[in-house]
């Protein structure tokens, strides 16, 4: 009887303990979705993408464990149906939107692509310090873009333009390449990345500078997530860490950036 009540004992301390530790594991795992949005985040790349290798090794490097589900964007957006914390990569939204970003993890220069035939240009000076009155100038052409994307903000706003909305980045080249709009909205990392991995489909089209904006990408929390600042916190000292190391470089040079 007394070793029955010792073991019973026993199970019981073993049980509580197992049920105080359970707690402290769940909020080491952070849930994040990522868009495939190339060069950042590609399943064609070693380790998926710099971004995504840089969020990973970030989270590692501070005892979490990192879940990464890689989705369309429209669905990688959707934070709280699917029940993941962040999102990324992802420009900061022009207003708070129920979201909190990471520091930046890197940035990317927004502009516009023509077709090398094209004779358009600009037709105001300095269009990025001044956009409306350059897209106005503009504003009798087509443009094309990527259906939730955020540009430029004056871009964006530019109700007056006339807009071709695709899925993602290599139809927006596309649609430009194949005459369908006359400029395309992108990413310059982006569309550099693309026009060299689908040659010669892609190699008809420019860009027509300068770059109208340097976007920083980050990662973004709902701030109905879980201790979401913590997590937040996590991969900011994350980051610290490997740039502090030169870790954040080394896998930046991997991606010949």
């Amino acid at each position: 009887m007394r070793y029955t009540m010792r073991t019973f004992i026993i199970t019981l301390l073993a049980t509580v303990i197992g049920f105080v530790s359970l707690p402290a594991h769940s909020e080491q795992t952070v849930r994040l979705a990522a868009s495939n949005w190339p060069p950042y985040v590609d399943t064609s790349l070693p380790d998926k993408g710099f971004i995504y290798e840089i969020v990973k090794e970030a989270y590692e490097s501070q005892g979490y464990r990192p879940v990464i589900q890689i989705l369309p964007w429209y669905q990688a957006i959707e934070l709280d149906k699917r029940h993941n914390d962040g999102a990324f990569p992802d420009y900061e939204p022009y207003d708070e939107q129920g979201v909190v970003c990471s520091k930046p993890i890197f940035g990317g220069p927004v502009g516009l692509y023509k077709r090398k035939d094209s004779p358009l240009r600009w037709l105001t000076k300095d269009p990025a310090q001044n956009q409306e009155q350059a897209f106005r100038a503009l504003r009798q052409y087509r443009f094309g873009i990527v259906d939730g994307y955020l540009n430029t903000q004056a871009f964006d706003n530019a109700d007056y333009l006339k807009k071709s909305i695709v899925d993602n980045d290599y139809q927006n080249l596309k649609q430009l390449a194949n005459k369908q709009v006359d400029f395309a909205m992108t990413d310059i990392f982006t569309a550099e990345y693309l026009m060299e991995k689908h040659k010669p489909e892609l190699d008809n089209i420019v860009f027509m500078g300068p770059s109208l904006e340097n976007k920083k990408i980050y990662v973004c929390f709902s701030k109905n997530a879980k201790n979401y600042q913590a997590k937040i916190n996590a991969l900011n000292t994350g980051l610290d860490h490997l740039t502090e190391t030169g870790q954040l470089d080394d896998i930046v040079r991997k991606y010949n950036f």
